[in-house]
């Protein structure tokens, strides 16, 4: 087979890339080269996206089975969840600080209620005693 002939052979498939008609018979001979590797590299991320898309089927699937067992006293299906998956590990520890930051909001504000509660409490108390409150 020439040379010729196997360039032939390939263009329809260079032409699917996204490589134009002229670009694969005049122009650089190494763009071929580089549409091949962007195509490799577009197909494995289309083959995570999909394999993404799977993991987040398959777990709203398992989120949702509770509801479907027959013999389930009070089935209730797990929420989903409330932002897609972290990707990358910046997102990662990004998200973790933000849970952190959230937890320490949450524990601020449970022992504020219950000083204020205990406050209370005792000002109750030291009103029906008939002392007057100094604090």
């Amino acid at each position: 087979m020439s040379y010729h002939e196997i360039c032939e052979k390939l263009c329809p498939d260079y032409m699917a890339m996204g490589m134009t008609w002229d670009e694969y018979w005049y122009g650089d001979p190494w763009m071929a080269k580089a549409v091949r590797q962007a195509y490799a590299m577009k197909r494995k991320q289309v083959n995570y996206d999909l394999w993404l898309q799977g993991l987040y089927v398959y777990e709203a699937v398992l989120d949702a089975s509770p509801v479907f067992h027959p013999f389930a006293k009070e089935p209730k299906a797990i929420p989903y969840p409330s932002e897609p998956y972290a990707l990358d590990k910046a997102e990662r520890e990004e998200r973790k600080a933000k849970e952190q930051e959230e937890l320490e909001k949450n524990n601020q504000a449970t022992i504020k209620a219950w000083v204020e509660r205990v406050n209370r409490l005792k000002a109750e108390k030291e009103a029906k005693k008939g002392v007057p409150n100094n604090g």
